[in-house]
């Protein structure tokens, strides 16, 4: 995360289901990699799937009960715990792909893309509703927003004003 020093860092993992999704790659890759980097990361997950999330190197799992809706949803519904492990482990920064997040924390917000926007049937209906719904006002207010490439940093600008995304680099 340019700019930030190291710290303990809070990554929501409660949406991920039992099929790998690009998000759920993308934090099993970049966890590790940050733990490497002198961060401290910590990831809530759902307690159904906690077992698969054992392996990652320098990362602290933190099994949730979370109850079984669409992932938005569930992420949303576990804020109240996230919030209470972050208070308890002193996490300093939280980091999603689904808002919203635990209040009081300086905001990550990583968009790979603007499927929802350029090609929404592609995504799911409520996936789409919640995206629409929840990511313009955190983009506006996130400490930071992380993108993967130049072009989705043209169309995270286009789309929300005022947004500077930071482009991640290996």
């Amino acid at each position: 995360m340019a700019g930030l020093p190291p710290a303990r860092l809070a990554a929501d993992g409660t949406s991920y289901g039992p099929t790998w999704s690009g998000a759920e790659r993308r934090m099993r890759c970049l966890l590790p990699l940050l733990a490497a980097r002198g961060w401290d990361p910590v990831l809530f997950v759902a307690r159904t799937g906690a077992a698969s999330f054992r392996e990652l190197p320098g990362v602290t799992v933190v099994p949730l009960s979370v109850a079984r809706h669409p992932g938005p949803l569930r992420s949303a519904l576990a804020v109240p715990q996230m919030a209470r492990w972050c208070r308890k482990l002193r996490v300093t920064v939280f980091l999603t792909e689904t808002p919203p997040a635990p209040p009081g924390l300086p905001l990550v917000l990583t968009v790979h893309d603007l499927r929802s926007w350029d090609a929404p049937d592609w995504v799911p209906a409520g996936r789409r509703w919640w995206i629409h719904r929840t990511v313009p006002g955190a983009a506006r207010s996130a400490a930071a927003v992380v993108v993967p490439s130049e072009f989705s940093a043209v169309r995270l600008r286009a789309a929300f004003p005022g947004v500077q995304p930071v482009l991640a680099r290996n």
